[in-house]
This record gives C-alpha cells, structure tokens and sequence, in this order.
C-alpha cells in the first residue's frame, strides 16, 4: 500500500519521497497532495500504471449541522480540527494545501490506468480534452476550482461513477452529459441509501449511517 499515515507531520515532504512506493512497484497510487510543488509534475508520466492520482490539496470548510456526524467525529476523531459554531453545527477547519496548478496538461490523457483523479482545490480554470481519453476512470473531484464549463467530449467518459464539480462557477454543461449513465444509476442508489441510513440511526448505530453516507459520496453527482 501508499504510505498513510494519521500524522500529517509523518508524510513524505518531497516528490521523490512520494514516487518511491509507485516506483517500487508497490502501489499504483501517487499523492502530491501537501507538497511545496509550483506546477504538475513531469514524472508522474513516468508511471501510466498509476491507477489513482491526487493533487488535490485543500480540503473547504463543511458546514455540519447533523448530530450524526457531530457524534462520529467526537467518538472517532477527537482531535479532528473542527470549529463550533452559534447555531450548534460545526465546521471543519481548512487543510493547508501546498501545490495549487493552474493547468492540466493534455499529456493526462496517456494515464490510461487512471480510476480516481482528485483536483480538487486548484486554480483550474480549463480541463484538456485529452482528460475525456482516459476509459477507466470512474471518480473525479474537482472542487474548489474556477472551472466554467467540462470538455466538450466529456460524455465519452463512460466508466465514470462519481463526479465532484462543487464550488465551480459552471455556465455551460457540454452536450451528453445530463445523459450519461452514471447519473440515472446514482439516483437510484442514493435513495436505497438514504433508506439505509436512515434505519441505522434510528438504531443508534451512528458509525455505521456514517459509512453509508461516505460510500454514497463516492458516488454520482456533486453540484
């Protein structure tokens, strides 16, 4: 596995460091989250079996106002950094993030590996249409970025099961994309989960309704 770690003073501080695992075949992931990097890495083209890529950085302040995820957090992460707030929700704190690019370079297209691609937190304001080439790919998260329309052939990214476009000033959607399986079959699997959950916390069991509602995210459509 990718190194992890709870201690975020653990992580590896350089590129190289992060590259070692991939490198000695012993993962297919890479993050450079957290990294002091001006511009999207060259070497990551070195590894196409990369199968999961995060350079998603910051993490926005989320404004929980649900007893059931106050509860979890208290229980299993006290020392989470989270703020109360007046009205009794709270909001988790911003995760300082080092790397912020401005561009996606069209050779992201030769990762045809990738699954999970995390941009999440940049100052994107394009996306290439070399990102629509890449057929395995079923999450990408792109929040917190200046994006104000997808690639036109966005819709080819059939494999596609998760798409993250909050905080996005999004004018234009390209044609197709209302239409791709991935958002017909989220909505029935949200509802089935929202059942499930739903029956977890009338039973108390907080941890588990919690679970639920992270693999839901995992999937369908984030506005």
């Amino acid at each position: 596995m990718y190194y992890f770690s709870d201690d975020e003073d653990d992580q590896p501080e350089s590129l190289d460091d992060r590259l070692w695992h991939i490198r000695s075949a012993l993962s297919t992931t890479i993050d450079l989250s957290l990294l002091d990097l001006k511009a999207f890495p060259d070497e990551v083209f070195d590894y196409p079996q990369v199968t999961v890529l995060r350079i998603g950085s910051l993490v926005p302040p989320a404004k929980i106002a649900d007893q059931v995820y106050r509860r979890f957090l208290a229980q299993n992460y006290p020392n989470y950094p989270i703020r109360e707030q007046a009205d009794g929700s709270v909001l988790m704190q911003d995760t300082p993030g080092y790397i912020t690019i401005d561009r996606l370079p069209d050779r992201i297209g030769e990762l045809t590996n990738l699954v999970e691609l995390d941009l999440r937190g940049q100052q994107l304001t394009q996306l290439p249409e070399s990102l629509c080439s890449l057929p395995n790919l079923k999450r990408l998260y792109l929040s917190d970025n200046q994006l104000t329309t997808l690639p036109v052939r966005f819709s080819r990214l059939r494999s596609l099961v998760c798409l993250e476009v909050r905080d996005n000033p999004i004018q234009h959607w390209p044609d197709g994309f209302w239409q791709m399986p991935f958002i017909e079959k989220y909505k029935a699997w949200l509802q089935e989960a929202d059942a499930r959950e739903y029956a977890l916390q009338m039973q108390k069991d907080y941890k588990a309704a919690y679970a639920i509602r992270q693999e839901a995210l995992r999937w369908g459509l984030h506005l």
